[in-house]
Protein backbone atom coordinates (compact mmCIF):
# COMPACT_ATOMS: atom_id res chain seq x y z
CA UNK A 1 0.00 0.00 0.00
CA UNK A 2 1.52 3.34 -1.28
CA UNK A 3 2.22 6.06 1.72
CA UNK A 4 -0.51 8.48 1.97
CA UNK A 5 -0.29 12.14 3.31
CA UNK A 6 -1.05 11.43 6.76
CA UNK A 7 1.02 8.13 6.62
CA UNK A 8 3.99 10.28 5.26
CA UNK A 9 3.70 13.03 8.61
CA UNK A 10 2.89 10.24 10.99
CA UNK A 11 6.31 8.95 10.01
CA UNK A 12 8.26 11.87 9.68
CA UNK A 13 6.87 13.14 13.25
CA UNK A 14 8.21 9.24 14.31
CA UNK A 15 11.52 9.84 12.86
CA UNK A 16 11.92 13.35 14.05
CA UNK A 17 10.84 11.98 17.59
CA UNK A 18 13.22 9.36 17.02
CA UNK A 19 16.09 11.79 15.99
CA UNK A 20 15.68 13.71 18.91
CA UNK A 21 15.57 11.27 21.43
CA UNK A 22 18.51 9.93 20.43
CA UNK A 23 19.63 13.54 20.37
CA UNK A 24 18.64 13.92 23.92
CA UNK A 25 20.29 10.86 25.27
CA UNK A 26 23.33 11.41 23.75
CA UNK A 27 24.22 14.42 24.86
CA UNK A 28 23.13 13.40 27.99
CA UNK A 29 25.66 10.64 27.61
CA UNK A 30 28.18 12.57 26.94
CA UNK A 31 27.42 15.29 29.70
CA UNK A 32 27.95 12.32 32.07
CA UNK A 33 31.00 11.26 30.65
CA UNK A 34 32.53 14.84 30.82
CA UNK A 35 31.40 15.11 34.42
CA UNK A 36 33.56 12.04 35.47
CA UNK A 37 36.37 12.91 33.62
CA UNK A 38 36.47 15.99 35.17
CA UNK A 39 36.30 14.37 38.63
CA UNK A 40 38.79 12.11 37.93
CA UNK A 41 41.01 14.93 36.85
CA UNK A 42 39.56 16.70 40.01
CA UNK A 43 41.05 13.68 41.98
CA UNK A 44 44.59 13.47 40.36
CA UNK A 45 44.62 17.26 41.28
CA UNK A 46 43.70 16.69 45.00
CA UNK A 47 46.86 13.91 44.96
CA UNK A 48 48.68 15.99 43.11
CA UNK A 49 52.33 16.43 44.21
CA UNK A 50 51.60 20.42 45.56
CA UNK A 51 48.04 19.40 46.83
CA UNK A 52 49.56 16.25 49.02
CA UNK A 53 52.43 18.91 50.33
CA UNK A 54 49.62 20.96 51.79
CA UNK A 55 47.99 18.00 52.94
CA UNK A 56 50.82 16.46 54.58
CA UNK A 57 51.53 20.24 56.15
CA UNK A 58 47.91 20.51 57.10
CA UNK A 59 48.02 16.96 59.26
CA UNK A 60 51.10 17.94 60.60
CA UNK A 61 49.77 21.36 61.68
CA UNK A 62 46.48 19.90 63.37
CA UNK A 63 48.20 16.60 64.66
CA UNK A 64 50.83 19.22 66.73
CA UNK A 65 48.89 22.49 67.33
CA UNK A 66 44.94 21.14 67.22
CA UNK A 67 42.86 23.53 65.16
CA UNK A 68 41.72 26.27 68.10
CA UNK A 69 44.73 28.62 68.02
CA UNK A 70 46.05 28.28 65.03
CA UNK A 71 47.96 31.73 63.71
CA UNK A 72 47.28 32.93 60.35
CA UNK A 73 50.79 31.97 59.02
CA UNK A 74 49.37 29.15 59.60
CA UNK A 75 46.39 28.81 57.99
CA UNK A 76 47.90 30.38 55.12
CA UNK A 77 49.19 26.73 54.70
CA UNK A 78 46.17 24.90 54.37
CA UNK A 79 43.82 27.79 52.80
CA UNK A 80 44.93 26.24 49.15
CA UNK A 81 42.83 23.30 50.61
CA UNK A 82 40.57 24.87 51.07
CA UNK A 83 40.56 26.71 47.70
CA UNK A 84 40.29 23.47 46.02
CA UNK A 85 37.24 22.52 47.94
CA UNK A 86 36.00 26.00 46.69
CA UNK A 87 36.80 25.32 43.23
CA UNK A 88 35.02 21.80 43.37
CA UNK A 89 31.98 23.74 45.25
CA UNK A 90 32.07 26.90 41.66
CA UNK A 91 31.76 23.67 39.68
CA UNK A 92 29.43 21.37 41.44
CA UNK A 93 27.35 25.28 42.05
CA UNK A 94 27.43 25.46 38.50
CA UNK A 95 25.75 22.39 37.49
CA UNK A 96 29.09 20.78 35.94
CA UNK A 97 29.45 18.11 38.59
CA UNK A 98 26.47 16.45 40.65
CA UNK A 99 26.52 16.66 44.72
CA UNK A 100 26.00 13.25 44.70
CA UNK A 101 29.46 12.74 42.56
CA UNK A 102 30.93 15.05 45.06
CA UNK A 103 29.83 13.56 48.08
CA UNK A 104 30.71 9.93 47.02
CA UNK A 105 34.31 11.35 45.92
CA UNK A 106 35.39 14.33 48.53
CA UNK A 107 33.34 14.29 51.18
CA UNK A 108 35.39 12.47 53.55
CA UNK A 109 37.97 15.26 53.23
CA UNK A 110 35.69 18.73 52.80
CA UNK A 111 33.46 17.48 56.01
CA UNK A 112 36.76 17.08 58.14
CA UNK A 113 38.39 20.31 56.63
CA UNK A 114 35.35 21.82 56.79
CA UNK A 115 34.80 21.21 60.69
CA UNK A 116 38.43 22.29 61.55
CA UNK A 117 38.18 25.17 59.26
CA UNK A 118 34.72 26.35 60.37
CA UNK A 119 35.55 29.50 62.10
CA UNK A 120 38.87 30.38 59.86
CA UNK A 121 36.00 30.01 56.62
CA UNK A 122 33.50 32.17 58.77
CA UNK A 123 36.50 34.86 59.39
CA UNK A 124 37.91 34.55 56.26
CA UNK A 125 34.73 35.12 54.55
CA UNK A 126 33.53 37.83 56.93
CA UNK A 127 36.79 40.03 56.34
CA UNK A 128 36.71 39.03 52.30
CA UNK A 129 33.02 38.48 51.29
CA UNK A 130 32.55 35.78 49.09
CA UNK A 131 35.86 34.10 49.25
CA UNK A 132 34.51 30.73 50.49
CA UNK A 133 31.08 31.71 49.88
CA UNK A 134 30.28 28.32 47.11
CA UNK A 135 32.85 26.14 49.28
CA UNK A 136 29.82 26.66 52.49
CA UNK A 137 26.80 26.10 50.10
CA UNK A 138 28.61 22.85 49.22
CA UNK A 139 29.68 21.63 52.64
CA UNK A 140 25.69 22.18 53.51
CA UNK A 141 24.64 20.12 50.38
CA UNK A 142 26.95 17.45 51.38
CA UNK A 143 25.81 17.07 54.71
CA UNK A 144 22.24 16.96 53.76
CA UNK A 145 23.15 14.03 51.57
CA UNK A 146 25.45 12.28 54.16
CA UNK A 147 22.69 12.23 56.70
CA UNK A 148 19.98 10.88 53.80
CA UNK A 149 22.43 8.02 52.88
CA UNK A 150 24.93 7.82 55.60
CA UNK A 151 23.27 8.49 58.66
CA UNK A 152 25.68 11.54 58.80
CA UNK A 153 28.91 9.15 59.71
CA UNK A 154 31.05 11.67 58.03
CA UNK A 155 29.23 15.04 59.17
CA UNK A 156 29.74 13.84 62.99
CA UNK A 157 33.31 14.24 64.13
CA UNK A 158 35.03 14.01 67.53
CA UNK A 159 38.57 14.46 68.60
CA UNK A 160 39.91 11.03 68.04
CA UNK A 161 38.12 10.93 64.49
CA UNK A 162 40.06 14.53 63.68
CA UNK A 163 43.02 12.41 64.72
CA UNK A 164 42.86 9.72 63.02
CA UNK A 165 41.64 11.25 60.03
CA UNK A 166 45.11 13.50 60.18
CA UNK A 167 46.99 10.76 61.03
CA UNK A 168 46.14 8.88 58.08
CA UNK A 169 46.54 12.41 55.88
CA UNK A 170 50.32 12.48 57.69
CA UNK A 171 51.29 9.09 56.54
CA UNK A 172 49.91 8.90 53.16
CA UNK A 173 52.46 8.59 50.37
CA UNK A 174 54.10 11.40 48.51
CA UNK A 175 54.30 11.48 44.44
Amino acid sequence: MPPTPENKDILTAIGISVSLATFIYTQWRNRKINEINFAFKLMDKFDSKILTHHRLTAADVFLRKGFDNLQNEEWEKIDPILDFFQEIAVFTKNGHLTPKLIWNLFFYWIGTYYYVSTKHIEETNNEYPGCWDDLIWLHKKLKRIDKKINNGKYSSHDTESIQVFFHAESTRPTI
